[in-house]
Protein backbone atom coordinates (compact mmCIF):
# COMPACT_ATOMS: atom_id res chain seq x y z
CA UNK A 1 0.00 0.00 0.00
CA UNK A 2 1.14 3.39 -0.90
CA UNK A 3 1.90 6.25 1.99
CA UNK A 4 -1.18 8.01 0.11
CA UNK A 5 -3.44 5.41 0.16
CA UNK A 6 -2.79 4.86 4.21
CA UNK A 7 -2.62 8.53 5.11
CA UNK A 8 -6.37 8.27 3.85
CA UNK A 9 -7.01 6.26 6.21
CA UNK A 10 -5.49 8.38 8.86
CA UNK A 11 -5.38 11.86 9.99
CA UNK A 12 -1.96 13.09 9.76
CA UNK A 13 -1.59 13.51 13.69
CA UNK A 14 -2.95 10.43 14.84
CA UNK A 15 0.28 8.85 15.58
CA UNK A 16 0.91 11.65 17.53
CA UNK A 17 -2.10 10.87 19.61
CA UNK A 18 -1.46 6.95 20.35
CA UNK A 19 1.47 6.91 23.12
CA UNK A 20 1.47 3.19 23.95
CA UNK A 21 -0.29 1.89 21.17
CA UNK A 22 2.31 0.89 17.87
CA UNK A 23 0.39 1.79 14.67
CA UNK A 24 2.57 -0.86 12.94
CA UNK A 25 0.71 -3.73 15.08
CA UNK A 26 -2.87 -1.95 14.53
CA UNK A 27 -1.78 -1.79 10.88
CA UNK A 28 -1.36 -5.97 11.17
CA UNK A 29 -4.13 -6.88 13.36
CA UNK A 30 -6.94 -8.94 11.92
CA UNK A 31 -9.38 -7.31 13.66
CA UNK A 32 -11.44 -4.53 12.53
CA UNK A 33 -10.16 -0.94 13.88
CA UNK A 34 -11.48 2.43 13.97
CA UNK A 35 -10.23 5.52 16.43
CA UNK A 36 -12.67 8.44 16.83
CA UNK A 37 -11.83 11.96 18.10
CA UNK A 38 -13.07 13.40 21.48
CA UNK A 39 -16.39 14.80 19.59
CA UNK A 40 -16.58 11.09 18.04
CA UNK A 41 -15.48 11.54 14.55
CA UNK A 42 -13.81 8.86 12.49
CA UNK A 43 -9.53 9.72 12.40
CA UNK A 44 -8.58 6.33 11.68
CA UNK A 45 -9.44 2.48 9.80
CA UNK A 46 -7.14 -0.17 9.68
CA UNK A 47 -6.57 -2.53 6.53
CA UNK A 48 -8.87 -5.14 8.33
CA UNK A 49 -11.32 -2.41 8.80
CA UNK A 50 -11.54 -1.74 4.36
CA UNK A 51 -11.22 -5.32 4.03
CA UNK A 52 -14.44 -6.30 6.25
CA UNK A 53 -16.24 -3.98 4.46
CA UNK A 54 -14.90 -5.48 1.27
CA UNK A 55 -15.84 -8.80 1.64
CA UNK A 56 -19.34 -7.89 3.14
CA UNK A 57 -20.47 -5.80 0.38
CA UNK A 58 -20.10 -2.46 1.68
CA UNK A 59 -17.47 -1.02 -0.60
CA UNK A 60 -17.30 1.30 -2.56
CA UNK A 61 -20.09 2.84 -0.57
CA UNK A 62 -18.81 2.81 2.75
CA UNK A 63 -15.46 4.94 1.85
CA UNK A 64 -17.79 6.94 0.07
CA UNK A 65 -20.29 8.01 2.88
CA UNK A 66 -18.26 7.08 5.95
CA UNK A 67 -14.66 8.92 5.46
CA UNK A 68 -12.23 10.88 7.50
CA UNK A 69 -13.54 12.93 10.04
CA UNK A 70 -17.75 11.61 9.82
CA UNK A 71 -19.29 12.00 12.73
CA UNK A 72 -19.34 8.01 13.73
CA UNK A 73 -23.22 8.59 14.75
CA UNK A 74 -23.92 9.31 11.06
CA UNK A 75 -23.54 5.09 10.97
CA UNK A 76 -26.07 4.60 13.41
CA UNK A 77 -29.69 4.99 14.32
CA UNK A 78 -32.41 4.50 16.56
CA UNK A 79 -31.76 3.14 20.09
CA UNK A 80 -28.24 1.67 19.06
CA UNK A 81 -26.94 4.57 18.29
CA UNK A 82 -28.14 6.64 21.53
CA UNK A 83 -26.73 3.36 23.69
CA UNK A 84 -23.49 3.21 21.52
CA UNK A 85 -22.57 7.25 22.07
CA UNK A 86 -23.20 7.09 25.58
CA UNK A 87 -20.76 4.28 25.73
CA UNK A 88 -18.01 6.27 24.50
CA UNK A 89 -18.75 9.46 25.87
CA UNK A 90 -18.53 7.60 29.25
CA UNK A 91 -14.69 5.85 28.56
CA UNK A 92 -13.78 9.32 26.94
CA UNK A 93 -14.94 11.11 30.16
CA UNK A 94 -13.82 8.36 32.84
CA UNK A 95 -10.58 7.00 30.83
CA UNK A 96 -12.22 3.32 31.37
CA UNK A 97 -12.50 0.97 28.76
CA UNK A 98 -15.64 -0.21 27.56
CA UNK A 99 -16.45 -3.56 26.61
CA UNK A 100 -19.61 -4.56 24.54
CA UNK A 101 -20.77 -8.04 22.24
CA UNK A 102 -22.77 -8.34 19.71
CA UNK A 103 -23.67 -10.50 16.74
CA UNK A 104 -22.76 -9.37 13.18
CA UNK A 105 -23.95 -12.37 11.36
CA UNK A 106 -23.42 -12.87 7.22
CA UNK A 107 -25.71 -14.82 4.89
CA UNK A 108 -23.73 -17.95 5.99
CA UNK A 109 -21.86 -17.99 9.37
CA UNK A 110 -22.84 -17.04 12.71
CA UNK A 111 -20.21 -14.07 13.84
CA UNK A 112 -20.07 -13.39 17.71
CA UNK A 113 -17.74 -9.83 18.07
CA UNK A 114 -16.49 -8.44 21.48
CA UNK A 115 -16.10 -4.46 20.90
CA UNK A 116 -13.56 -3.02 23.35
CA UNK A 117 -13.28 1.18 23.17
CA UNK A 118 -9.74 2.19 24.71
CA UNK A 119 -9.58 5.76 25.77
CA UNK A 120 -6.24 7.12 24.36
CA UNK A 121 -3.98 9.36 26.81
CA UNK A 122 -5.62 12.99 27.86
CA UNK A 123 -8.87 12.09 26.70
CA UNK A 124 -7.72 12.73 23.01
CA UNK A 125 -10.15 9.90 21.62
CA UNK A 126 -10.75 6.72 21.55
CA UNK A 127 -9.37 3.08 20.21
CA UNK A 128 -12.35 1.27 19.21
CA UNK A 129 -11.33 -2.96 18.31
CA UNK A 130 -13.54 -5.21 16.99
CA UNK A 131 -12.45 -8.81 17.63
CA UNK A 132 -14.50 -12.03 16.18
CA UNK A 133 -14.95 -14.60 19.25
CA UNK A 134 -16.87 -17.26 17.73
CA UNK A 135 -18.20 -18.00 13.91
CA UNK A 136 -19.58 -21.36 12.95
CA UNK A 137 -22.19 -22.12 10.12
CA UNK A 138 -25.36 -21.50 10.68
CA UNK A 139 -27.82 -24.93 11.88
CA UNK A 140 -31.06 -23.24 13.44
CA UNK A 141 -32.03 -20.48 11.52
CA UNK A 142 -34.68 -21.38 8.29
CA UNK A 143 -34.51 -18.92 5.32
CA UNK A 144 -37.47 -17.21 4.39
CA UNK A 145 -38.01 -17.05 0.41
CA UNK A 146 -38.50 -13.15 -1.09
CA UNK A 147 -40.08 -14.22 -4.25
CA UNK A 148 -39.75 -12.21 -6.89
CA UNK A 149 -40.49 -8.76 -4.51
CA UNK A 150 -39.46 -6.93 -1.43
CA UNK A 151 -42.90 -4.77 -1.07
CA UNK A 152 -43.72 -7.34 1.28
CA UNK A 153 -41.06 -5.96 3.36
CA UNK A 154 -41.20 -2.33 2.77
CA UNK A 155 -42.73 0.09 5.23
CA UNK A 156 -45.28 2.57 3.91
CA UNK A 157 -42.14 4.77 3.37
CA UNK A 158 -40.82 2.45 1.46
CA UNK A 159 -37.91 1.43 4.11
CA UNK A 160 -37.14 -2.45 5.09
CA UNK A 161 -35.88 -2.77 8.75
CA UNK A 162 -32.86 -5.65 9.07
CA UNK A 163 -32.10 -5.96 12.63
CA UNK A 164 -28.40 -4.71 13.55
CA UNK A 165 -27.33 -7.47 15.47
CA UNK A 166 -28.81 -10.89 14.01
CA UNK A 167 -29.77 -9.45 10.38
CA UNK A 168 -33.42 -10.64 10.26
CA UNK A 169 -35.89 -8.59 8.60
CA UNK A 170 -39.32 -7.41 9.95
CA UNK A 171 -42.53 -8.07 8.83
CA UNK A 172 -44.31 -4.52 8.56
CA UNK A 173 -48.06 -6.43 8.54
CA UNK A 174 -46.82 -8.35 11.45
CA UNK A 175 -43.99 -6.15 13.80
CA UNK A 176 -43.22 -9.12 15.78
CA UNK A 177 -42.03 -11.59 12.96
CA UNK A 178 -38.59 -11.06 11.81
CA UNK A 179 -37.72 -13.46 8.90
CA UNK A 180 -33.97 -14.63 8.32
CA UNK A 181 -33.28 -13.79 4.39
CA UNK A 182 -29.54 -14.85 3.62
CA UNK A 183 -29.80 -13.38 0.24
CA UNK A 184 -30.44 -9.99 2.22
CA UNK A 185 -27.68 -10.45 4.38
CA UNK A 186 -25.21 -10.32 1.58
CA UNK A 187 -26.80 -7.66 -0.75
CA UNK A 188 -29.24 -5.39 1.07
CA UNK A 189 -31.92 -4.36 -0.92
CA UNK A 190 -32.11 -0.54 -1.76
CA UNK A 191 -33.66 1.73 1.24
CA UNK A 192 -33.03 -1.07 4.28
CA UNK A 193 -32.21 0.84 7.71
CA UNK A 194 -31.15 -1.00 10.91
CA UNK A 195 -33.45 -1.43 13.99
CA UNK A 196 -32.81 -3.72 16.87
CA UNK A 197 -35.59 -6.93 17.01
CA UNK A 198 -37.12 -7.99 20.44
CA UNK A 199 -35.19 -11.03 20.63
CA UNK A 200 -31.79 -9.41 20.29
CA UNK A 201 -32.60 -6.35 22.68
CA UNK A 202 -33.47 -9.01 25.21
CA UNK A 203 -30.38 -10.54 25.25
CA UNK A 204 -27.99 -7.90 24.44
CA UNK A 205 -29.32 -4.85 25.74
CA UNK A 206 -31.45 -5.27 28.92
CA UNK A 207 -28.64 -6.15 31.02
CA UNK A 208 -26.36 -3.05 30.17
CA UNK A 209 -30.04 -0.81 30.79
CA UNK A 210 -30.36 -2.41 33.98
CA UNK A 211 -26.89 -1.99 34.91
CA UNK A 212 -26.56 1.42 33.91
CA UNK A 213 -30.71 2.13 36.17
CA UNK A 214 -28.92 0.24 38.93
CA UNK A 215 -26.35 2.93 38.88
CA UNK A 216 -27.98 6.14 38.54
CA UNK A 217 -28.97 7.52 42.21
CA UNK A 218 -32.09 7.68 43.35
CA UNK A 219 -32.54 11.55 43.01
CA UNK A 220 -35.77 11.08 45.18
CA UNK A 221 -33.44 10.06 48.55
CA UNK A 222 -31.20 13.01 47.29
Amino acid sequence: MSPAAAMNRYRPDFRDLLEGFDLPTLERDPSTIFALSPDLKLIYVNPAWCMFAARNDGEPELSRHYHLDTPVADAMCGPLREFCLQAFQKALCTGTPWHYDYECSSAEHYRMYHQTAYPLPLRRGLLVVNSLVREHVHVDRKPVSTGSTTNHYRTKDGLITQCAHCRRVQRPSRPAVWDWIPAWVSHMPPNTTGGICPLCFAHYWKPHVKAKRAAAPDLAHV
